[in-house]
């Protein structure tokens, strides 16, 4: 779990490495913006 994960700086690269990560914010934008980087470096 990756509290206050803003835009996935830590979430995204554990996930390209094999964990199953969730990340948590309180800001809709950082989350929405941690998704896009997600889904464009090919992680969930």
């Amino acid at each position: 779990m990756d509290l206050c994960c803003g835009i996935g700086r830590h979430s995204v690269p554990l996930a390209e490495r094999g964990y199953q990560v969730t990340g948590i914010d309180l800001s809709p934008v950082l989350i929405a913006r941690a998704r896009e980087l997600a889904k464009a470096r090919g992680v969930e």
